[in-house]
């Protein structure tokens, strides 16, 4: 059987240097931890979204380095909250997609655009990619066992020298399907 182990998400923020800047005074931002992929990691500070309807999520997690443009990462649940249409995307297509205000210690951002609801996606290195049979940028079906079974369609293989192999899924995907971290599902093509 071919397997990836689960790793699941949570509602979080990716920054532009602009808005990093804005909102904690520095590109310096004190780190918390490293994250399952390497080169991503979780600031010590969290920000305050606030919807279109004034409803507000607090301490939300951002996450680092900083990138071309703000991204704003949710549950579908949280868009419903806030106000706002889930917009169901791959990481970085943001167009058309709503806007939101971010809110620190230090300052507010106000958003146009960027609240996505993440599209799952898994990770592969090289090496793994080869074993597995996988194609950057291809989509595959992933077979969760168990009491909850299902199978998870449409997830885009993201191939990168240093990725750790993972099914990236949101909480409400895991609960869905009775997840846990580090669960093996079945890699389907």
């Amino acid at each position: 059987m071919k397997s990836v182990p689960v790793a699941i998400s949570n509602r979080h923020i990716f920054l532009s240097e602009e808005d990093t800047i804005s909102l904690f005074n520095t590109l310096n931002v004190p780190r918390q931890k490293t994250l399952g992929q390497e080169k991503y990691y979780a600031y010590e500070p969290t920000v305050d979204i606030i919807g279109q309807n004034n409803y507000v999520i607090k301490n939300v997690r951002v996450i680092g380095p900083v990138r071309k443009t703000t991204q704003v990462e949710l549950l579908f649940g949280d868009c419903i909250k806030l106000g706002v249409t889930p917009y169901i995307r791959q990481t970085e297509d943001i167009d058309g997609s709503p806007g939101c205000v971010l809110k620190s210690l230090y300052g507010y951002v106000q958003l146009n655009t960027g609240v996505i609801v993440p599209a799952r996606h898994m990770h592969a290195n090289y090496d793994d990619a080869e074993k597995l049979g996988l194609k950057h940028n291809e989509f595959v079906k992933i077979r969760a066992d168990g009491d909850r079974a299902l199978i998870f369609d449409n997830v885009l293989v993201r191939i990168d020298p240093y990725a750790r192999l993972a099914l990236h899924i949101d909480v409400e995907e895991a609960n869905a399907a009775g997840l846990k971290p580090g669960q093996l599902c079945e890699i389907l093509k």
